[in-house]
């Protein structure tokens, strides 16, 4: 039976890893305690999988983080399935079809919240893809990407630092909604502020989408997993790290309202900064119901 692939992506700080770990509980469903982090942002920071020179630079920071030791396959198979790889879309089949297969599951689940911005390559070498879109209120979102300093612009006040995380939520959900068309068999988009008030509805949603039942329905949602303990600290290179803070500045400014981002930026009235910010979560909070003030 073909393996089936199940991608859960959002703005960071949206509660992807929730709901992954909520799924992951599911008996058809590999373990892998990591995100993959492949798909966005790799190519620009190593080059293409094509080039041998570039699969050398990642290789070399690959095989120092967590998402490459946490594949817990046998010592050489992911870098034989790296060395046949021709893109980090390709690899991630390989390498996530294999843990799939080793485990004898039928599934896997990668919760790597940048993903939505591949939704293209997803979609062309997943054609079979199940994909989640799981969205947050962006004002909450932004308050937390600010707390956790996940802003990657250096230097700036907490004020622009909140401002610029509000953008990178409005980027996230902009992306999704522009390219998930990509996905033959379809999305489903669930809410977090529904998930954790309503979770038995939006469960029973997320079943019914995957085509779970019976005893492919976890008993219990949540689990202790002593192993996550006792992996230590392993280094997360730059690439990863940088990776899993979201979208850089010089990528915000490729989207429409890039022009209005790099306004932003460096506009020093905060009045007009204020103003633009709500701005900018309006339009495209609109579509999801969604109001800020």
């Amino acid at each position: 039976m073909e393996i089936q692939p199940i991608f859960i992506m959002g703005s960071a700080r949206s509660g992807t890893t929730l709901l992954a770990s909520m799924i992951a509980n599911s008996q058809r469903v590999a373990s892998y305690k990591a995100e993959t982090l492949l798909m966005y942002g790799c190519d620009k920071t190593y080059g293409k999988l094509s080039s041998v020179s570039a699969k050398k630079r990642f290789a070399t920071d690959w095989v120092k983080s967590r998402q490459y030791r946490r594949l817990g396959l046998a010592e050489g198979v992911a870098l034989d399935h790296l060395a046949k790889a021709a893109s980090y879309d390709e690899l991630v089949k390989l390498l996530m079809d294999d843990l799939a297969r080793t485990q004898g599951k039928l599934a896997w689940l990668d919760s790597t919240p940048a993903n939505v911005y591949a939704l293209r390559a997803i979609g062309k070498r997943f054609p079979n893809a199940k994909v989640i879109h799981i969205i947050r209120d962006g004002r909450a979102v932004a308050a937390s990407l600010r707390k956790l300093g996940w802003t990657t612009i250096a230097g700036t006040s907490q004020f622009g630092a909140l401002q610029y995380s509000a953008l990178k939520w409005a980027a996230a959900v902009q992306s999704f909604q522009r390219d998930n068309h990509y996905i033959a068999g379809g999305v489903l988009e669930v809410t977090y502020e529904s998930l954790v008030t309503e979770a038995d509805s939006v469960l029973d949603a997320v079943w019914r989408y995957l085509e779970f039942s019976g005893d492919d329905i976890p008993s219990s949602l949540f689990s202790d997993d002593s192993a996550e303990a006792s992996m230590g600290k392993m280094a997360s290179n730059s690439a990863f790290g940088c990776l899993g803070s979201g979208v850089r500045f010089v990528d915000i400014a490729t989207y429409p309202f890039g022009h209005a981002c790099i306004y932003i930026r460096y506009q020093n009235d905060s009045e007009t900064r204020r103003a633009f910010a709500v701005v900018v979560l309006n339009a495209v909070g609109a579509a999801r119901g969604l109001a800020y003030s």
